[in-house]
């Protein structure tokens, strides 16, 4: 059975411009800038010139960033040159992000995630999963899915690069049910789609990007965290945050009727696989190098190397002489150098609250508003929302969880509480969302025409709910237990 090819890598940016889009970006433009200009203008008691000019420029790159003026990369280019101009801080802490290792162990996932699509290995290990499922058997594809995502999460730490391995396969599945845009089936296939490459990373480091923002803030003061301690520590509230929650939501949302089930089996897949013919030296040479990264994540807490250093080490080993798994033009056209800029502002924002004491001061007023020394259901919860309220207006995960981790981190030093607790509940509730603007990977799978708005917003407002209730749950149960 013949099915449409579709490119492997899917730029989520890459979405039609329309005239109207152009006004809109401008007039949202003037008002933000002039907003942050107002805002870097002001006397206020206790702030100073400085204070004020970097919540200015950070309110104005908040607006770009929330409505899609320009790409994350170039607004975080905007932000810390912006520092730089304005004399905010030294270039040292105004370019902070550039220096951090977190940056570095990102570049180094973003290397392997390519070796991982360009051989092919990626595909081939969810297509090997895939010829084992039947169309007509909807929650048995749902759970294949899942797990073949939770697979590809270990070999490939890009959410991104993830959804461009199974969007292609999810399109294909619904070509071949027949699976028309708008209707049930393929609303619950592109769900599949999405929740399997997004679903499973709370579990592990370095399976989303953004959780490596927060890492670095514990870092920063002085709680280094190895791979297999955060494997410990997120195991059941990341699979109960991501996998189980978003398993739930497919199945209540987008469940197809028995009358619109395909008479369908897994021959396109054994196609496919029979096609791809048997692992490439390439493969196999990957295979050994995720092997001994994985290896070495898994006991950071005996070797006590830094996921860093390891996650560079196997990029390195790539590109060693006789391994010609990948070639630098590959790096070139799969890794997106404005992601590299967005952490990298990311990075310096705590650097940049703490430089000028705001993180002091905004976590003296949060524990002037929280006057309690243990974290139980009901403050893990207003942090939970105070989290989810600021990813609103910030737009993006990892500017939220920038924004919002040095703060927590300071209100847990002042309330004698584990900042390693604080700084989970913003991992946690900051993957929550409520509009398809804070989550580009949403929007990618949402480009290609089975879901509605509404349905976008319904699976936003039960992911936030969901996070709202397991994110205290997991504070004084899981957390309470595991961290020391």
């Amino acid at each position: 059975m013949a099915t449409n090819r579709v490119e492997p890598f899917i730029n989520h940016g890459d979405l039609k411009i329309t005239p109207g889009d152009i006004i809109r970006r401008w007039i949202v433009l003037g008002i933000f800038v002039s907003l942050g200009t107002i805002l870097a203008t002001l006397h206020i008691r206790n702030f100073s010139v400085a204070d004020m000019r970097f919540l200015g420029l950070l309110a104005m790159v908040i607006g770009l960033w929330a409505f899609d003026v320009v790409p994350g990369g170039i607004g975080g280019l905007i932000l810390m040159m912006g520092a730089a101009v304005l004399q905010i801080a030294p270039a040292s802490i105004d370019f902070a992000g550039f220096t951090s290792p977190i940056l570095w162990l990102i570049i180094g996932g973003l290397i392997l995630g390519a070796a991982a699509n360009e051989s092919g290995l990626g595909r081939r290990l969810a297509l090997h999963l895939l010829a084992r499922v039947r169309g007509d058997r909807p929650l048995r594809l749902l759970l294949v899915l899942f797990v073949a995502g939770a697979i590809v999460t270990q070999l490939i730490p890009v959410v991104y690069a993830r959804v461009a391995i199974f969007l292609p396969v999810g399109l294909a599945i619904a070509q071949a049910c027949r699976a028309a845009p708008g209707s049930r089936y393929g609303k619950f296939l592109m769900a599949a789609v999405f929740f399997a490459s997004s679903g499973p990373y709370l579990a592990t480091m370095t399976g989303f990007e953004p959780t490596l923002t927060a890492v670095a803030a514990l870092q920063r003061a002085g709680h280094p965290i190895f791979w297999d301690q955060y494997l410990i520590e997120w195991i059941i509230p990341g699979l109960l945050m991501t996998s189980v929650l978003y398993f739930g939501i497919a199945v209540l949302l987008f469940r197809p009727s028995k009358a619109e089930l395909p008479t369908w089996d897994s021959v396109v897949w054994k196609q496919e696989l029979r096609d791809l013919g048997g692992f490439s030296r390439k493969e196999k040479r990957l295979l050994v190098v995720f092997f001994g990264v994985t290896l070495l994540w898994l006991t950071g807490s005996l070797t006590h190397l830094s996921p860093t250093v390891v996650a560079i080490a196997g990029a390195v080993v790539i590109f060693l002489p006789g391994m010609t798994i990948l070639k630098p033009p590959d790096v070139a056209r799969h890794v997106n150098i404005l992601m590299v800029m967005l952490f990298a502002a990311a990075l310096s924002i705590g650097p940049l609250l703490t430089h000028l004491k705001l993180t002091e001061a905004f976590g003296h007023a949060l524990a002037h508003g929280l006057p309690v020394n243990h974290l139980g259901l009901g403050s893990a919860f207003l942090l939970s929302a105070i989290v989810q309220a600021v990813h609103i207006p910030v737009g993006t995960v990892t500017a939220a969880m920038a924004t919002v981790s040095p703060i927590l981190e300071r209100y847990a030093v002042l309330r004698h509480v584990s900042p390693v607790v604080t700084t989970w509940i913003v991992v946690g509730s900051a993957q929550a969302y409520v509009f398809p603007y804070q989550n580009p990977t949403l929007l990618m799978v949402y480009n290609e025409g089975y879901w509605t708005m509404t349905d976008m917003i319904k699976i936003g407002l039960l992911v936030s709910v969901g996070a709202l209730l397991l994110v205290p749950l997991s504070t004084v149960t899981w957390w309470a237990w595991t961290i020391h």
